[in-house]
């Protein structure tokens, strides 16, 4: 029993998650309660007969759980084969598990505290009927490895392992008590600060998965398949199947953490009856009692403060007089009122859960709290007159009904299992939640899964959630998401400031396919050149981001001295200045602005975890690159880029002209003096010269019928017109440490990769002031390093559509920009986030704490991950036709069980095959009937595809046994494909010709019928 001081104890609920008979979620399992609906399956008895034990009559009625033969087995590392020899308790418990723990927002692989896990679970009925009677099955796979699929002692520490938990990992096995008695030890053992998170709760899928009972008089089942608790005509219970488990963690650190408290355990107590009673199964008044007791001194609270009892409820003729006896002597310790305290209980409603009845009772109380509801309790009409219930403090309810308290309402909750071990739990409603402050702002809303259809159907749950919640909140969405979700390879991500925002933006198709993260580079930045520059740019986030703002100031201040003013004030003047935006356009004023915003947007998506595998620049762009790759640090930066337009604006003026075609069209219409500056994409290229001549270019381009577009500039830049600056640029250049980039950074000047050689030669730097921009050629080399995202960081989006222009472009080449142009309607906030929800579905690592939303999110309940689940079952020998002899192997799948001329045909024609390519695969089709893999590639990976060291040492005694080539443990480890493998096998064969021998055998084996085989094989067994 837990301390009777509750000074400490308060634990909160902080997830839950479960399947019951008639509800896949808890809340359908609350749905169903609260309308008092009986989920349990009626059978016709023939449908059912021939299924269970003989005697009694039979009863066609069970809760069956929907779908627990199916398992989503990739989810979890499984294999199809190790999948179908798992016993589907371990099985739906592990998903369950997952689910807890994600609906409290829980990331299990990002969490650094402690995570114990407490569970209990019924008899492994798959191990005992399916399983061990297949002898054949046995041979193969070894005892071992079918017990530590399928005993309860593995439930606890399989979900450890499976979800990488390191708090401690309990088995809880106390009969029908089971899942509260291991709620209760969870409690302890966060109290006892032996973990941070405890995930509790139990399990029960006995077989068949439909089918009824045979009722004998006498037992705890009833006659006619209904429970009916505390009534008068209560004969008995339904056996019924369901999991369900809890997140528990002190309440303390619950509020701290932002969590969502569902409920408060007040307190908690477990006992043992002894031996005073009838006999080992039967219950008993006084350790009933004693454990109420225990518990409510340990919460501290009267008896008369409860409003609320969900009981163990079985409906049997004895077991619910002493059940309402033991509450009412636990309750007139402390109170002589009657009638104050609603009885239910969740049997009558979905049947008995053996193990995981205490966790259904447990959950079913906390969602009556969370709702203020007290749910009817089905079938009852009279009560039962052994109850004497008008003299108890308890009544019943038929009908659901608003939960009236003056006080916080408070349930209690009751478990009692065969063998006398009685648990009993506290209840109260969770605190009530402190006032928003702030403005609702747009945040990221990141969405994940392993599949792109895995995606889509959390995408649609997600919009429906935000639709049917109106007091559902996006910071706190979007805080769950970021922060409580595991990352998947798949991935999508919106942004939203409102609830009906973010469901309209997870309903529409995304832009870009689903890229599945392993197969990305990474992220790229370009940058561009002058002309993108407008008044007011990046304001926002310089008032609303403080490490934007710090870098801005830095910059601002280093230019100072060079500029002579403060080019703050031209970026964000105040209201609109016509005269600032004039000045903005001034060659040496525009530079070092484009420069600045481009700088510190870049360190602020480096700051938020954004971090650029490659760099881009587009001629004044490729300073920030150098600078962000580290050729160039800040100061030099700050003092090339402004001498570089000090010199500039000292020239003649000049022209610019964009014009919409390729290089070869527009070389024969060019006149003195017009140069080509830019080659930006294979039909847009960019002219300078003198004015008039870019001007007369111009007219026979438009006579041409080519579109041709004049820049604002005020110079010629990269043509002849700034050849009389180029020596004193390179005497400044020559003047500063250029260093080799610590970032890959793709050169504009030679659209190439920059070596560490040419791009610390200052006259690099010459050519690249002079010489043509190539930044066509410079992106397709981007491009061509892999699926990746390219982010234009800067005003604007000119890089970006150029970008989109580079021919072979592929789906996995997102191209996007995290700053919107002078006309975007978008808060510079909103692109800015977009941008790092983009680079986050490109597989970047980002520091969603920084991104926001800010300290007053907290995390939310939200719809579980999409599990892609299928068939993995092997049949109970006596469903499975048997021709004889010899029997067939267990009926699998997928794929089918090894038999001889399964295992003797080819995946291909052999004709023309090589001894190795045979024999490869041979071996491809031994792992396929190891793994239940249906097809297995030469370079496939053995544990990549679900094996385990003890698999390895069963597959290497296989291929041993089957190619007569000794082969160990240690080779699957060190040589894990079929086609290292099989060069292991090809070097080990003993002689010269032995492969072909065991092929021409295998060959002749394979030429036989089934009926041939087989009297081969008796006639071996007589020999």
């Amino acid at each position: 029993m837990f301390p009777t001081d509750s000074r400490g104890f308060d634990i909160a609920v902080i997830g839950m998650a479960g399947r019951f008979p008639g509800a896949a979620s808890i809340d359908e399992f609350w749905e169903n309660v609260r309308q008092g609906r009986e989920t349990i399956a009626q059978f016709a008895t023939d449908e059912q007969k021939g299924r269970t034990v003989t005697g009694g009559h039979p009863v066609g009625a069970k809760g069956v759980l929907d779908d627990a033969d199916r398992f989503d087995a990739g989810f979890f590392g499984l294999s199809p084969r190790d999948a179908a020899l798992t016993d589907p308790q371990q099985r739906v418990l592990l998903e369950c598990a997952h689910t807890a723990l994600e609906h409290a927002g829980c990331d299990y692989q990002r969490y650094s505290g402690a995570i114990g896990v407490y569970v209990g679970g019924s008899q492994p009925d798959y191990l005992r009927r399916n399983l061990l009677p297949n002898r054949e099955l046995v041979a193969e796979m070894g005892e071992l490895s079918l017990a530590l699929a399928n005993e309860r002692d593995h439930l606890a520490t399989r979900i450890s392992y499976a979800l990488d938990l390191h708090g401690p990992s309990l088995n809880v096995q106390t009969a029908c008590s089971s899942s509260l008695v291991a709620i209760v030890t969870a409690c302890h053992a966060l109290l006892a600060r032996q973990c941070d998170v405890a995930l509790a709760g139990g399990v029960s899928v006995t077989l068949p998965l439909r089918g009824g009972y045979h009722y004998e008089p006498g037992g705890i089942t009833s006659p006619d398949g209904h429970c009916r608790s505390f009534d008068a005509r209560a004969q008995g219970t339904v056996p019924g199947n369901g999991v369900g488990a809890v997140v528990l963690k002190r309440l303390a650190d619950a509020l701290a953490d932002g969590d969502h408290v569902h409920a408060v355990i007040k307190g908690g107590a477990v006992n043992n009856d002894g031996a005073l009673k009838v006999g080992y199964t039967a219950p008993s008044v006084d350790g009933q009692a004693r454990v109420i007791a225990q518990a409510q001194a340990a919460a501290g609270v009267a008896p008369d403060t409860i409003g609320y009892l969900e009981t163990h409820g079985t409906g049997t003729r004895l077991g619910d007089p002493i059940e309402v006896a033991a509450l009412t002597e636990a309750f007139r310790a402390g109170t002589d009122r009657t009638g104050f305290c609603a009885l239910g209980s969740a049997k009558p409603n979905i049947g008995h859960l053996d193990a995981a009845a205490g966790v259904a009772g447990f959950i079913k109380a906390v969602m009556a709290l969370k709702a203020a509801e007290l749910p009817p309790l089905p079938h009852f009409e009279q009560p039962n007159p052994m109850l004497d219930l008008d003299r108890t403090p308890f009544y019943v309810t038929t009908e659901r009904r608003p939960w009236e308290s003056e006080g916080p309402r408070r349930a209690g909750v009751s478990s009692f299992g065969m063998g006398g071990t009685n648990a009993h739990v506290i209840l109260e409603e969770a605190p009530a939640e402190a006032p928003r402050t702030g403005t609702p702002e747009a945040v990221v809303l990141p969405l994940s899964a392993r599949s792109g259809e895995a995606l889509a159907e959390a995408a649609r749950r997600l919009a429906d959630r935000l639709d049917a919640d109106p007091d559902l909140q996006p910071a706190d969405v979007a805080r769950t998401l970021q922060t409580g979700r595991r990352e998947f390879g798949v991935r999508r991500s919106v942004v939203a400031a409102s609830r009906t925002e973010a469901a309209r933006a997870l309903r529409e198709q995304p832009a870009d396919p689903d890229v599945a993260v392993d197969a990305v580079v990474g992220t790229a930045f370009a940058f561009a050149g002058q002309g993108s520059q407008y008044p007011g740019m990046a304001r926002q986030l310089y008032a609303g981001r403080r490490e934007f703002r710090e870098l801005v100031d830095e910059c601002a201040e280093a230019f100072h001295p060079e500029l002579g003013l403060d080019i703050r004030t031209l970026l964000h003047p105040a209201g609109h200045d016509e005269a600032a935006a004039q000045r903005l356009a001034r060659t040496d004023l525009a530079q070092a602005a484009l420069f600045t915003v481009q700088y510190a947007l870049a360190q602020q998506l480096m700051a938020l975890g954004v971090q650029p595998a490659a760099l881009v620049g587009h001629s004044l762009g490729e300073y920030t690159a150098a600078c962000l790759a580290g050729v160039l640090d800040l100061a030099d930066a700050v003092r090339l880029i402004s001498v570089r337009g000090r010199l500039i604006r000292q020239l003649p003026p000049g022209a610019m002209l964009a014009a919409r075609a390729g290089v070869e069209v527009l070389r024969p219409l060019l006149g003195d003096g017009v140069e080509i500056a830019a080659v930006n994409a294979p039909e847009a290229v960019v002219l300078s010269g003198p004015t008039s001549a870019v001007a007369a270019v111009r007219d026979r381009l438009t006579a041409a019928g080519i579109e041709a577009r004049p820049l604002q500039t005020s110079h010629a830049f990269h043509s002849a017109a700034l050849d009389p600056v180029l020596a004193e640029f390179a005497a400044e250049v020559g003047r500063i440490t250029l260093r080799a980039p610590e970032i890959p950074l793709v050169s504009t000047l030679t659209g190439t990769w920059a070596t560490a050689e040419e791009i610390t030669d200052p006259a690099y730097w010459v050519r690249q002031l002079r010489e043509p921009v190539r930044f066509g050629d410079a992106a397709a080399t981007l491009l061509a390093a892999g699926d990746l995202l390219v982010m234009e960081v800067g005003p604007g989006g000119t890089l970006a559509g150029h970008l989109r222009a580079v021919p072979g472009r592929r789906p996995g080449h997102r191209i996007t920009h995290a700053l919107g142009h002078r006309s975007d309607q978008r808060p510079d906030r909103e692109t800015l986030l977009a941008a790092v929800g983009q680079a986050w579905t490109a597989g970047a690592r980002v520091d969603w704490a920084a991104v926001g939303p800010d300290q007053d999110a907290r995390r939310t309940p939200l719809p579980g991950y999409a599990f892609e689940r299928q068939r993995h079952w092997i049949e109970e020998p006596a469903a499975v036709p048997r021709p004889a002899p010899p029997a067939p192997a267990p009926a699998i799948a997928p794929p089918a069980p090894f038999t001889a001329s399964a295992a003797a045909a080819s995946p291909r024609p052999t004709a023309g095959l090589s001894t190795e390519d045979r024999i490869g695969d041979w071996v491809a089709e031994i792992w396929s009937r190891m793994l239940g893999v249906e097809r297995i590639g030469r370079q496939d990976n053995f544990f990549d595809l679900g094996g385990h060291s003890l698999l390895a040492t069963r597959l290497a005694a296989r291929l041993s046994d089957e190619l007569q080539v000794p082969l160990s443990v240690a080779d699957v480890f060190d040589h894990p494909s079929v086609g290292a493998l099989t060069a292991v096998v090809v070097a080990r064969a003993p002689e010269t010709g032995f492969l072909e021998q065991m092929l021409e055998i295998r060959d002749e084996i394979a030429a036989l019928s089934d009926e041939e085989i087989a009297d081969l094989m008796t006639e071996d067994d007589h020999r």
